[in-house]
């Protein structure tokens, strides 16, 4: 297992390990561990935020970002929509594009809406941790 996907994993699990209402939502390149520059998410987190607070959102909703600096881009997608212990929850992919990296990468996260109107991450899942059965 490469060193990423298991960084990844350990904060995955202990993201699981904390109460719900401990899950502020970090930056979103720290989150993943991208190394995207702070404009990149800044606007990754900008097209993420437009789509998971509507209250109304469908599911296949998505949205572009880019950033004409580091030439870096991607989409957010909602995938499903649907409540968890009484709060709105929406599953979220993000699809990466890098400009001068190979490989480009999807993640997938979901957010609640806790009863104090905070969203809050409650899952997230890799592509690779997926292959190899490390989602959660």
């Amino acid at each position: 297992m490469s060193r990423s996907i298991a960084l990844l994993a350990a904060f995955a699990l202990g993201l699981a390990a904390m109460p719900m209402t401990a899950r502020a939502v970090p930056d979103t390149g720290t989150r993943l561990g991208l190394g995207l520059t702070k404009a990149d998410s800044a606007a990754v987190s900008a097209a993420a935020q437009g789509l998971y607070q509507r209250d109304d959102i469908p599911v296949g909703a998505a949205a572009a970002w880019n950033n004409p600096k580091s030439r870096n881009h991607g989409t957010v997608k909602v995938m499903e929509v649907f409540t968890k212990a009484g709060m709105p929850c929406r599953k979220m992919q993000y699809d990466f594009f890098f400009y001068r990296r190979a490989g480009d990468r999807s993640y997938a996260e979901t957010f609640c809406r806790t009863p104090e109107g905070a969203w809050k991450i409650c899952l997230l899942y890799t592509s690779d941790a997926a292959d190899e059965g490390l989602g959660v």
